[in-house]
């Protein structure tokens, strides 16, 4: 998502926030259909809980402390989060969950 907001790519980020994503064992796709980008926040939700094990702390938000730390020289921290953000406008203007 990052990468298309600083390039411009609206049309690319159109495809992604109306594609279709097939997530085994999304909790609450129980007749295991594609999935709007809300289903990769829960996805990510068990990745969390093993980091905060494996690390000993307990983050408030794994994923955003990853994106913060890992972010590559050739982009900034604003970049980021200004996609995450957009993701989260997006979903509430679809009823979806997304939290930044």
């Amino acid at each position: 998502m990052s990468v298309a907001l600083k390039n411009f790519r609206y049309d690319f980020l159109e495809e992604l926030f109306h594609a279709r994503y097939l997530v085994q064992e999304y909790e609450y796709n129980y007749k295991n259909e594609p999935q709007t980008f809300e289903a990769l926040s829960f996805y990510y939700e068990d990745i969390d809980d093993f980091y905060r094990e494996l690390r000993g702390k307990n983050y408030y938000n794994v994923h955003a402390e990853l994106m913060a730390t890992r972010v590559p020289d050739f982009y900034d921290r604003e970049t980021f989060l200004k996609a995450d953000l957009f993701c989260y406008y997006i979903a509430q203007l679809h009823d979806l969950r997304w939290f930044p």
